[in-house]
């Protein structure tokens, strides 16, 4: 994953929202399971009062019997201070009014009648009545009825209690709730700022380390040591200033040499003839490929070749660096091979081709590669110039030609489609033009060759 700079700005509102979206969902479960309990408490106080009560008990209440009334309210203010209930009503419908009421606060007698008319009168089954209108002294109330019948059962019930409980504590839970939502979110966003701090003072520290390495090294310094730790991307970029610290001290070793000898031909010649080995693979042939490698007449300096292995793919290259000097063409030269290799690790083909052509000025680039298993044909791209890839049977063929004209390459091959590719690409020299100069890498699965 590649981190920029720019991109650590989006971490503390990535946290933020993250917060809020936890909070918010929180307090809509908390405040729904907080409703849920109130329901099931006036529900579960409604039918202990309807049971406790029954039809005979009320008919002797509407009967003036005095000591059974007394008896009830005992029993109601029982419930009432065990309970949460702020007010217990036994309605009848003989009478079709309130028969016994138990209030904590005698302003709610007012809301008796209303609550049966409204709300109690057709209640033939335990349920909740839902939020009523404020209760006395509590602007947030929860009601709950059920039937009373006669002793035992009955189909038509006699009467009905009402229960009415206090529900602004809701309230008061859901704030502190709130308020721990908060200090939750207010602390996720925190630890999203820290984590882009941290971030960014690394990514500058490293930025800074290879500045000061690249500094040094334009200072005429080429043996520091080039090693910075942390983000992939920065590791990839000291791997590359290394390596061109590398190169610019065996440069001037070579030069110095080629100096106190006192041969200035012998200096250009030999340092280009020396990078020979970094336009070359160092890499072994992958299995399952057979591979050929042939030079055409006087290769230039800035013709280059390789192959890889990586990320499951089988990976060949070849090309030539636009005209210039001998020296400062086999040197780019190099150093494209060196892309390549390091690069390849970590994408596809065709984008790191594409990114390392747009780096260096090159005359040719083909690349060719395997999907997995090397079954059939390979890929094959023209990133730089005319010359096309050549098929020929089971051969795939890359070369550095700067040319459309690979009919003669194309019959060539096939007067030697039954030789192992390291053999025919002895052959294939003899068979072209002479005005043909170059590389080229001749490719096929290994199966063929069986």
């Amino acid at each position: 994953m590649t981190i920029r700079l720019q991109n650590l700005l989006v971490i503390p509102p990535i946290f933020l929202i993250l917060g809020l979206a936890v909070g918010l969902l929180a307090d809509r479960a908390a405040r729904e399971e907080i409703v849920w309990g109130l329901e099931e408490e006036s529900v579960a106080l409604a039918v202990t009062v309807a049971e406790m009560t029954g039809g005979a008990v009320l008919d002797r209440i509407l009967s003036g019997d005095s000591a059974t009334a007394a008896t009830v309210r005992r029993d109601l203010a029982r419930i009432g201070r065990y309970g949460q209930a702020e007010s217990i009503i036994l309605y009848s419908r003989v009478q079709d009014g309130s028969v016994v009421a138990l209030h904590r606060d005698t302003t709610a007698a007012a809301l008796e009648q209303a609550l049966w008319e409204e709300q109690v009168r057709e209640v033939n089954s335990h349920r909740v009545l839902g939020e009523v209108a404020p209760w006395g002294p509590y602007p947030h109330t929860l009601a709950a009825a059920a039937p009373i019948y006669m002793d035992g059962a009955g189909t038509e019930p006699r009467g009905a209690v009402a229960v009415v409980i206090d529900a602004t504590r809701m309230d008061t839970v859901t704030r502190e709730l709130r308020r721990d939502f908060i200090l939750l979110v207010i602390l996720v966003t925190g630890l999203g700022v820290a984590a882009a701090l941290f971030l960014s003072v690394s990514l500058g520290r490293q930025v800074r380390e290879l500045r000061e390495m690249g500094a040094t090294v334009a200072a005429g310094e080429y043996r520091v040591p080039v090693q910075v730790s942390g983000v992939k991307e920065v590791q990839d970029l000291s791997n590359t200033l290394g390596t061109m610290a590398s190169i610019l001290s065996d440069v001037l070793t070579r030069g110095r040499r080629a100096l106190l000898v006192g041969d200035p031909f012998q200096l250009a010649q030999g340092m280009a003839t020396a990078y020979r080995a970094e336009r070359l693979t160092p890499a072994p042939v992958p299995p399952g490929v057979d591979v050929g490698v042939s030079a055409i007449g006087r290769v230039p300096s800035g013709c280059f070749h390789g192959w890889t292995e990586a990320e499951g793919r089988t990976v060949f290259w070849a090309g030539e660096v636009a005209p210039g000097l001998s020296l400062d063409v086999a040197v780019e030269a190099a150093a494209v091979n060196r892309a390549m290799a390091c690069a390849m690790k970590g994408g596809s083909p065709e984008e790191v081709a594409g990114s390392v052509s747009s780096l260096f000025h090159l005359d040719t680039f083909q690349v060719a590669w395997f999907e997995g298993p090397a079954e059939g044909s390979p890929e094959a791209r023209v990133l730089v110039g005319t010359g096309a890839p050549v098929r020929k049977g089971d051969y795939c063929v890359i070369h550095s030609f700067q040319s459309d004209e690979m009919d003669s390459l194309a019959g060539s091959l096939s007067l030697f489609k039954d030789l192992p590719a390291e053999q025919a690409s002895r052959e294939i020299p003899l068979a072209l033009p002479e005005d043909f100069a170059g590389v080229l890498l001749l490719i096929r699965p290994s199966s063929a060759t069986a």
